[in-house]
C-alpha cells in the first residue's frame, strides 16, 4: 500500500473584527483617489468647539429675546417667566435682569424691580440703562430727589444717554432747580433731540435756566 495522503489543512475563518477591517481596507483601496472629502458643517463645528459658558450665554440670550417679544405682545407674566428662566441658565446676564425689572415695574412690583435693576447695574457697571430705570421707578413714585440721584448716576456712566438727560432736566424743573449742571444737561440734550415735543420743552427750559443763571451771576455753558 502506498503512502497515505496528508490531510488537507482546514482554513480557520477570520474573526469578525478582522473581516470588517479587511472589508474596510479593501473598500478604501477600491475607492477612487479623486473622490471629494465630505464637507463639515461649519455651524455644527463651531458649536462643538464652544465651551459650556458660551452655550449658556447663547441659551440665555435666546430666552431674553423671547421675553422681549412677549413683553411687546402684552404678555407680561410670560415675559417675566422667560427672563427668570434666562437668569436660571446664566445668572450673570445683565440684560435679563434689566428687562425683568422693566416688566416688574410696569406691574407695580417695585421692590422686585428695584432689586433687578440693582443687580443689572452691578453686573454692567458702564451701562446707564439700569440706573436710569431706577430713576424712572422713583420718579413714578414721586420721590424726585431719589430719581435725580439715579438719573445723575446714569449720566456718570454715559453723559449723553438721552432718556436720563431728558428726565434729569424734567426732575430739576419739578424741584425748581436751575444750576450750571442743569444748563449743561439741557445743552447736551438739545444737540441730539429729534422729538419736536421734547425739543420745544428743552428750548423753554434753556431760556428759563439761562436767565436764572444770569440773575445769580452763574456761568452759562
Amino acid at each position: 500500500m502506498g503512502p497515505m495522503p496528508e490531510p488537507r489543512r482546514r482554513r480557520c475563518p477570520l474573526p469578525h473584527a478582522a473581516v470588517l477591517l479587511v472589508a474596510v481596507l479593501a473598500h478604501g483601496c477600491a475607492s477612487s483617489s479623486n473622490a471629494p472629502a465630505p464637507q463639515a458643517d461649519p455651524e455644527a463645528a463651531e458649536l462643538a468647539t464652544m465651551n459650556a459658558a458660551t452655550q449658556q450665554v447663547l441659551r440665555a440670550q435666546k430666552l431674553v429675546n423671547q421675553g422681549d417679544e412677549m413683553a411687546r405682545a402684552g404678555r407680561p407674566l410670560e415675559a417675566i417667566a422667560r427672563y427668570r428662566e434666562a437668569i436660571g441658565v446664566y445668572q450673570d446676564f445683565p440684560a435679563a435682569w434689566n428687562n425683568l425689572g422693566v416688566v416688574l415695574m410696569k406691574q407695580n412690583r417695585n421692590l422686585e424691580a428695584a432689586e433687578a435693576f440693582r443687580v443689572a447695574g452691578d453686573l454692567s457697571p458702564t451701562d446707564p440703562k439700569p440706573m436710569s430705570n431706577l430713576g424712572d421707578l422713583w420718579f413714578n413714585q414721586g420721590y424726585l430727589d431719589d430719581a435725580a440721584r439715579f438719573y445723575g448716576a446714569a449720566l456718570e456712566r454715559d453723559a449723553h444717554y438721552q432718556p436720563a438727560l431728558r428726565q434729569a432736566v424734567r426732575v430739576d424743573h419739578l424741584r425748581q432747580r436751575s444750576d450750571e449742571a442743569t444748563s449743561e444737561r439741557i445743552r447736551k440734550a438739545l444737540l441730539q433731540e429729534t422729538d419736536p415735543v421734547w425739543h420745544q420743552y428743552l428750548e423753554r427750559r434753556k431760556l428759563v435756566v439761562e436767565q436764572h443763571l444770569r440773575d445769580k451771576g452763574g456761568k452759562i455753558p
